[in-house]
């Protein structure tokens, strides 16, 4: 396993990406967040692609405010399909070893069939175009109380995508054993803990996550681990990696 940091906790400090950029990081592998605030914007690009030929790593995670790749409104769902096109495009420019992409979302209880429907063409039309710029794809399980279509290990079983493994997410689904079920499929994991009432990003240790024991479940496999909590970042970095020694 090959273990980084997601810039996730930036947001927590209200701080933009180029606040981490002005900061001489250390060289390492980060997840960047093409959402919000911590977008890939103007001249970040620039800034990343030099961080890369100094031997700095990425992962991009699509962006998800205001996105819903399976959307009953049309204009909603191919505006999406178009931010995620955009994202992948600068991703693939970093030559990010991962783009994580979330599922669609239900609008409409009364009608799941035919948002399963278009989450598939998009997810399809998204992974085609992603293989045609030489990106690699993971989709990630959601959050249950985001309403996301792939959410647990019986909503990937069919499909052949390969999965970011969020632990947070499957363990409030009560579906973390399940999905290591799959583990041939995954290519990245993102670490952060919570204590089961809601999807809080806490620090390792910091809710009751058996996260160890899924390290150690990935330590000789070739998937990243990337640390997604906002609380202690930097500590729980250095936990996840003193467990795989």
């Amino acid at each position: 396993m090959k273990v980084g940091l997601s810039l996730l906790y930036l947001e927590l400090n209200r701080r933009r990406l180029e606040d981490w950029l002005e900061e001489k990081p250390t060289i390492g592998l980060y997840e960047l967040v093409d959402n919000g605030t911590l977008a890939i914007r103007g001249d970040h690009l620039r800034k990343l692609k030099e961080l890369v030929k100094s031997g700095f790593q990425f992962t991009v995670h699509g962006p998800y405010d205001g996105i819903n790749i399976a959307s009953l409104k049309e204009d909603r769902r191919k505006e999406s399909i178009r931010a995620h096109k955009e994202s992948m495009e600068k991703a693939s420019e970093l030559n990010a070893l991962c783009y994580v992409l979330h599922s669609g979302k239900v609008e409409s209880e009364g009608k799941i069939e035919e948002h399963r429907k278009l989450n598939l063409e998009s997810t399809y039309e998204l992974l085609d175009f992603a293989k045609s710029i030489g990106l690699r794809v993971g989709v990630e399980n959601g959050e249950p109380k985001a309403k996301h279509l792939l959410t647990l290990p019986s909503d990937f079983k069919d499909l052949e995508f390969e999965i970011v493994l969020d632990i947070g997410h499957a363990f409030l689904s009560s579906s973390l054993d399940e999905f290591l079920s799959l583990k041939d499929r995954v290519i990245e994991i993102h670490f952060h803990d919570n204590d089961g009432s809601f999807d809080a990003h806490l620090s390792l240790d910091g809710g009751s996550i058996p996260w160890r024991k899924v390290a150690l479940e990935f330590k000789e496999k070739d998937v990243l681990g990337i640390v997604e909590s906002v609380h202690d970042p930097y500590g729980s970095l250095k936990k996840l990696r003193e467990a795989l020694l």
